[in-house]
């Protein structure tokens, strides 16, 4: 008998059988096509420390460099698969400044920011150059903030108790709806694309401010892959992992003092018509 999973709330078990079977696929056609990928961030902190995906994480992380990062993605959205699918810039209504391999079984409920067509996501994320001045590299990441203030504007439904000025946000978020996400996010992905991975010493994922001027790395540590165990099989980190890793994270081998993702605020569903032999 076919367990029917309509409307029903993923478990985090779920969610993480859904991201490694994305995971195969993309390591699978990286392989194929000779393209080299890094597993990063929080997910290159489960690989190195927990031989798997984080307990509590809900998404995973790979970065490559910015040539091998167009090819993937022309390559996924070519791809035919049963219920996996890549969002783009290229896609006119995408509202990220990165690209995203999705769970088209499932959708997501975010209590803050229309993300609601997204289901169970793999973060893909562009490595572009950055600047060698530390100061020049802070001038580029503040000017960044202020670009994605707007993005994050453009994207609001709901807003925090304890935000500050919300009557002048919701009147600016006005505007930046009619600029819309995809404009906003087109200008973050055009100005990191200027920095080219292949001339500059040092480089990162400039799409991005969650870690604003941490963001910085020699390429260096980039040069190549090792293999290191990651539940079911092997994956590659980059081979400077432990620099990478400390400029972000700081002791990234110490668990959180209170384990649980602080920064969750997406639930996962099962889209009406999924079943269990999905």
């Amino acid at each position: 008998m076919i367990e029917k999973r309509n409307g029903k709330e993923l478990s985090i078990e779920e969610v993480h059988e859904s991201l490694k079977q994305m995971l195969r696929i993309i390591d699978s056609t990286c392989k194929e096509n000779g393209i080299i990928y890094f597993l990063s961030g929080g997910t290159a902190i489960g690989a190195i420390r927990e031989k798997g995906i984080i307990p509590w994480d809900d998404d995973m992380d790979i970065m490559l460099p910015r040539e091998d990062y167009e090819k993937l993605i022309v390559l996924l959205e070519d791809k035919r698969e049963d219920y996996f699918k890549v969002y783009s810039l290229h896609d006119k209504t995408w509202n990220r400044p990165y690209s995203c391999y999705v769970d088209e079984r499932t959708y997501g409920k975010h209590e803050l920011v229309d993300y609601s067509h997204l289901g169970v996501t793999l973060d893909i994320l562009p490595l572009d150059g950055l600047p060698k001045n530390s100061s020049d590299v802070k001038k580029y990441y503040k000017r960044l903030r202020v670009i994605y203030a707007l993005y994050y504007s453009s994207l609001k439904v709901n807003y925090a108790p304890e935000e500050k000025m919300i009557f002048l946000k919701k009147i600016v978020s006005i505007f930046t709806k009619l600029i819309g996400a995809h404009r906003l996010c087109t200008q973050i992905d055009n100005r990191a694309k200027r920095l080219s991975f292949n001339v500059y010493e040092y480089v990162g994922c400039s799409v991005l401010i969650h870690f604003m001027e941490k963001e910085w790395f020699r390429k260096e540590w980039f040069k190549n892959q090792v293999f290191v165990p990651f539940e079911d099989a092997a994956y590659p980190v980059m081979n400077g992992f432990d620099e990478y890793l400390t400029a972000l994270y700081g002791d990234y081998m110490k668990r959180p003092a209170c384990e649980g993702n602080p920064d969750h605020h997406t639930s996962y569903f099962w889209k009406m018509g999924s079943d269990a032999n999905n």
